[in-house]
């Protein structure tokens, strides 16, 4: 567990809790994965299976961070990165592998995930944008892999651990809560008399588990049972916080339009996500698939491709009016409207006008270059590599794909200067705390246009979140107390905006012993 002095406090970051390990490939700059199958026409068979939607994988030996693996499970995965490539006639698919829980990769990992940089010149969109996601919710481990199949080098991926237990278990304490991955089944037909649905928005179609099979995993009665209770709570409760990590849904819906990441809950086809319930109860939403953020998928809505430098902060009441509950619930709240906005603004204060961005891309850049050089069934020249940063990749038949900097460094200027995101920000000046007994006293000095502070703080980590207002006792003054050892931060409102403190909470807080 990280911990860190500021102020007269402790800050703690909540992820990966006392789990790092040297032995972890995830925790290196890149890991080497070898498969080997015994059936030498692997890829026809892959491709055949994957084209009619079999989902039976092959058999295959798999040697990563020094061990072997044997029997395991590999197959084709991914919908416009598989299908996208396969029409332009490219040789190197996205890769799911599985194992048995008896024989964990690492003694951890269950599944991962082989992305093949579909739309992606830079080979380094994923890592970078979940790089970024990181700083502020839960998000998977992500690492460059040099992938060989059979002998032969396939190629350059990025290798991301499956959304699951192990996952759950960093960021939760536990893994017996409920995982709903939220991905409809896009092959699967109109069930009979339900309502039709828009993908996976959450929308309420009634309360039997069939109308919503083809738009979420929920094979399991109790996964269903989570997702419409859930979704019945969004449709017609407004106390959707007693729930809902309604701060960590913030992160995710800020960061998804920051980074232009349409391949989402914000675009066209509402997907690419999980959400996890707790032991407590409380429902968390997870990003997922970052592969195509920075531009790389334009739809946001049906014929709908907007300006990705000026997509709007309000882009999802623009084009989906009514059918994204997730963040439309949310933001109908004032304080949670300001602290949406403010959130964007903090992550292109951090990320994008900082600079940090371009400076994380080339190190990721400049460690993987040998290995895209070596590609012979790439996707992308070297030449589309070396500029993919500054300038568009256009391919005949391929739509364009914009550079990463040309598209953030614009984008970070006009989301600068959103009159959004240019109101007058409440903020902590001061704090102290004492130890009074069995309780710990806080006060906290802040700008003089704060209305409210709550302080939300829970006994451990692994414990639930409660709310209480803080008290006034001056113009910038207000106190309040927690058990000691506690965790906690501050949600700060004001007239005209609001703000956390830390600023990176609730994935970084307060407290601890």
């Amino acid at each position: 567990m990280l911990l860190k002095s500021i102020v007269s406090g402790l800050i703690m970051t909540m992820s990966i809790a006392g789990i790092s390990q040297a032995s972890d490939f995830f925790e290196t700059d890149l890991v080497e994965i070898e498969i080997i199958f015994q059936d030498n026409g692997w890829q026809d068979t892959l491709i055949s299976r994957k084209k009619r939607d079999d989902k039976n994988a092959l058999i295959a030996t798999i040697h990563v961070g020094g061990a072997q693996y044997e029997d395991a499970e590999v197959r084709f995965k991914g919908n416009s990165s598989f299908h996208g490539a396969l029409k332009q006639g490219w040789q190197k698919f996205p890769l799911r592998i599985k194992v048995s829980s008896d024989n964990l990769i690492a003694g951890r990992y269950n599944k991962l995930r082989l992305a093949n940089n579909y739309r992606d010149p830079s080979a380094i969109r994923e890592l970078l944008a979940y790089r970024i996601a990181g700083t502020y919710i839960p998000v998977p481990k992500v690492v460059p892999a040099s992938v060989t199949i059979n002998g032969v080098y396939a190629g350059l991926y990025t290798l991301t651990e499956g959304i699951g237990k192990a996952m759950m278990t960093d960021y939760f304490c536990d893994n017996k809560g409920v995982l709903i991955q939220c991905e409809p089944n896009f092959a699967a037909n109109q069930i009979a008399g339900c309502p039709k649905g828009d993908f996976a928005n959450l929308e309420y179609l009634g309360t039997e588990a069939a109308c919503y099979v083809r738009l979420y995993d929920i094979e399991k009665e109790k996964t269903s049972k989570s997702l419409i209770a859930l979704i019945q709570k969004l449709d017609q409760d407004q106390r959707i916080d007693t729930v809902l990590d309604i701060y960590q849904t913030l992160w995710m819906h800020a960061i998804n339009n920051v980074l232009v990441n349409l391949d989402s809950y914000l675009g066209l086809f509402c997907h690419n996500y999980f959400v996890y319930q707790d032991r407590h109860g409380i429902y968390h939403p997870l990003i997922w698939d970052l592969n195509l953020a920075f531009g790389g998928f334009a739809p946001i809505a049906q014929g709908e491709s907007p300006n990705p430098i000026k997509l709007s902060p309000l882009a999802h009441d623009r084009f989906h009016k009514g059918k994204r509950p997730l963040i439309q619930k949310l933001t109908d709240d004032i304080d949670n409207a300001h602290l949406y906005f403010w959130m964007m603004k903090t992550i292109a204060a951090d990320w994008i006008t900082s600079g940090k961005y371009l400076e994380v891309a080339a190190q990721l850049q400049d460690r993987i270059r040998p290995f895209v050089e070596r590609e012979k069934n790439g996707l992308y020249t070297l030449k589309d590599f070396d500029r993919s940063m500054t300038e568009t990749t256009k391919r005949e038949n391929h739509r364009s794909i914009i550079g990463i900097a040309q598209l953030m460094e614009p984008r970070a200027e006009y989301l600068v200067k959103h009159v959004l995101l240019n109101k007058k920000t409440p903020v902590v000046t001061d704090w102290s705390s004492d130890i009074e007994g069995q309780n710990l006293r806080i006060e906290l000095m802040t700008s003089d246009d704060v209305n409210q502070i709550k302080l939300r703080y829970k006994s451990d980590e692994c414990g639930k979140y409660q709310t209480k207002l803080m008290q006034q006792y001056g113009p910038e003054n207000w106190e309040s107390d927690v058990p000691v050892g506690s965790l906690f931060y501050f949600v700060l409102s004001s007239e005209t905006g609001a703000s956390l403190f830390p600023t990176h909470a609730p994935l970084e807080v307060f407290g601890g012993s």
